[in-house]
């Protein structure tokens, strides 16, 4: 999905945007090239080619697309470039405890060596203390951190709120009313549960005190380039009319 999601835009990209400025830059706008003079009209012109270049590959096309070359833990992997993962919104069984290894497992069945995109959450931030990405991991549409929960393989991290808590939380439930995952093996012996429900009790006083406080939305980075696209001809605008304002005095 990702890689036809790719050749889609560039192919708009090919097909419509460039063409559309080779076109202007050809004269055929003679009404703007009238209004702001030969040389103005094509310095906009080219400006705005490579302005519309980068929004291009910088921002629809996503750069956040990376390949998975080892999976640390149930919650933690590393990318082909070397960096560090935290995935958002989960909590796996950490190594050397009793389900560790099944939670780190069932991850690298689903990712490890496989190309995913990675999406930020505002309310979470860029890192954690460690110097780990936070983000959502996507692979062929599908949230792996939901995943991971719905299986039965993390618990809801809810120390710090996020856009689909709700989400996780209630497949969370589902899990462990069908004894999924670790959650099989926890039925017999209560130690995991009662672990992470202490892990938990502190993250629902914080959640409890800023429950009135605004949250951080993520933006959609189609709207954040349609808004720097606006911007940047009104910029080039405003440069033409003061040019002709100075040539007619």
């Amino acid at each position: 999905m990702l890689l036809w999601r790719n050749t889609l835009y560039r192919g708009i990209y090919v097909l419509i945007l460039w063409p559309l400025y080779s076109t202007a830059a050809n004269k055929r706008f003679t009404t703007l090239r009238m209004l702001f003079g030969r040389w103005i009209f094509k310095m906009i012109l080219l400006t705005m080619r490579y302005f519309i270049t980068a929004l291009c590959f910088l921002v629809l096309i996503p750069l956040s697309a990376q390949k998975v070359t080892r999976v640390i833990d149930g919650d933690t992997y590393v990318l082909e470039n070397g960096d560090k993962v935290r995935m958002i919104g989960i909590n796996a069984p950490e190594m050397k405890t009793e389900f560790g290894d099944d939670a780190k497992e069932h991850l690298k069945s689903l990712i490890e060596g496989r190309t995913v995109e990675l999406k930020s959450d505002k309310g979470n931030g860029d890192k954690d203390k460690y110097g780990r990405l936070l983000r959502y991991t996507i692979l062929n549409g599908e949230d792996i951190s939901l995943r991971m929960v719905c299986d039965g393989y993390a618990i809801v991290y809810t120390r710090f709120k996020f856009k689909k808590k709700q989400e996780y939380l209630e497949c969370e439930t589902t899990a462990k009313d069908n004894l999924l995952g670790v959650w099989g093996g926890a039925a017999n012996n209560n130690t995991y549960q009662k672990k992470e429900t202490k892990k938990a009790e502190p993250a629902q006083k914080i959640e409890e005190k800023t429950a009135d406080q605004p949250q951080a939305t993520e933006t959609d980075p189609l709207e954040k380039a349609t808004t720097y696209l606006i911007l940047g001809v009104l910029c080039f605008v405003l440069l033409g009319i003061l040019s002709i304002k100075r040539r007619r005095r």
